[in-house]
């Protein structure tokens, strides 16, 4: 599931640099206005902390679920 999701996020992330690269050419050229870079960049931003969410909140779950305990900062055994 974990690979499925990471494929998926890879290619949203490949699809939006082209897609970003291509307005920031435009933008560069005068055919687009100045301050869609601004606004390309904050776009991607937001999918980068999207999908830092996304993979935290995945491993969250395989960890709770999966019986496993997660490790404790101090509590290396003794």
């Amino acid at each position: 599931m974990q690979h499925k999701i990471r494929n998926v996020i890879a290619i949203a992330f490949v699809l939006a640099v082209i897609v970003f690269t291509i307005l920031a050419l435009l933008s560069i050229w005068e055919i687009v206005a100045d301050d869609i870079i601004w606004k390309s960049l904050g776009t991607l931003v937001v999918l980068v902390v999207s999908a830092a969410l996304i993979f935290g909140i995945i491993k969250l779950a395989e960890v709770r679920y999966s019986g496993e305990s997660m490790p404790v900062k101090g509590n290396e055994g003794g």
